[in-house]
């Protein structure tokens, strides 16, 4: 488990750092990855890391990754692969 969770910080890490490179990102699609990524911060923090994690996560991140699909590939790379990081920690 604790590669996993390595992993997913490490996700996080690049998603934030792609983010900050974007010129612009609209208002509602923001708020959906600063909420996701709050919610994985928690996920990270826990000391019971299988338990699931409130609102929808894994919906919040695919919303977020297919408005990236199309204009910035890498960032949706970085989203599927925490979608795919959280359904193996059961999230």
């Amino acid at each position: 488990m604790p590669e996993r969770l390595d992993n997913l910080r490490n996700a996080l890490n690049e998603l934030e750092e792609e983010l900050a490179k974007l010129d612009t990102v609209d208002e509602e699609t923001r708020q959906a990855l600063e909420d996701a990524r709050s919610e994985i911060q928690m996920v990270l923090e826990t000391s019971e890391p299988d338990t699931p994690a409130s609102g929808g996560l894994i919906d919040q991140l695919k919303v977020a990754e297919q408005r990236f699909e199309a204009d910035h590939p890498t960032i949706s790379g970085i989203l599927l692969r925490m979608v795919d990081l959280l359904g193996q920690m059961g999230i």
